[in-house]
């Protein structure tokens, strides 16, 4: 995540996430990357419709936002036992990682 340092009015530094402060596009983002990852579209064909159209996040956003996305599930994800194809992600483990985040965000706001 991209952090910003921000000079206010009275002269504080304070840093910034840049999500944060434009979190319309960061859903947008995140909308454009679920139906990428829906309909199987590579990352080389929405930068070539990104090269078309200027209305679309550009391609390196989308990157970052799936890479950011597949760090948190790839080393989890498991194959299902028995014959039939699949794959599993462990709730333990994605419970955890979300109560710490939580945790976390709680202890940041105060």
């Amino acid at each position: 995540m991209i952090m910003i340092m921000i000079l206010s009015l009275s002269g504080n530094l304070r840093r910034e996430s840049r999500y944060r402060s434009i979190s319309e596009e960061e859903q947008h983002v995140r909308q454009i990357v679920y139906i990428l990852n829906k309909f199987s579209v590579s990352m080389e064909a929405y930068h070539e419709i990104v090269q078309i159209s200027s209305a679309l996040p550009r391609s390196y956003l989308v990157e970052g936002c799936q890479k950011e996305l597949d760090k948190d599930t790839a080393s989890t994800v498991t194959r299902t036992p028995g014959p039939s194809p699949g794959a599993e992600l462990p709730l333990k483990p994605l419970l955890e990682a979300q109560v710490r985040k939580h945790v976390s965000k709680s202890k940041c706001d105060e």
